[in-house]
């Protein structure tokens, strides 16, 4: 009676089984429990329902990174645009108070951000 992995472990099929503790060490049983087709049609059903499970997650956490993402890209545009509108603004103040050498500089950097805008959409 020398089990040297539990009260439970059956060394025979190298797993825990409630017989060997009733038994004192010894399993009764004809037929072990793990050659039972009901028993292994429940484990392939368990197995089958934790990979959907997984899978499921999967997507899900696919479809989570995609709209974070478009998120921040829609986030990101909207700052670009305002970040436009608010140097329009102030290349048109230069123009009109004669600064136009601030303006024009101001003018090549509105160019910039539009054709990236246009390049990323």
């Amino acid at each position: 009676m020398a089990m040297n992995k539990g009260l439970l472990y059956c060394p025979d099929r190298d797993t825990d089984c409630m017989e060997i503790y009733i038994g004192q060490g010894i399993c009764t049983l004809e037929k072990c429990v793990l050659d039972n087709p009901e028993y292994i049609a429940k484990q392939a059903a368990i197995e089958k329902r934790r990979t959907e499970l997984y899978e499921k997650e999967k997507r899900y956490r696919r479809e989570e990174r995609i709209a974070s993402t478009k998120i921040r890209r829609q986030t990101n545009i909207r700052t670009a645009q305002e970040d436009l509108a608010r140097k329009k603004e102030k290349m048109e103040r230069l123009y009109t108070r004669g600064r136009t050498r601030a303006a024009d500089k101001l003018s090549q950097e509105i160019g910039q951000l539009e054709r990236r805008m246009r390049s990323e959409l």
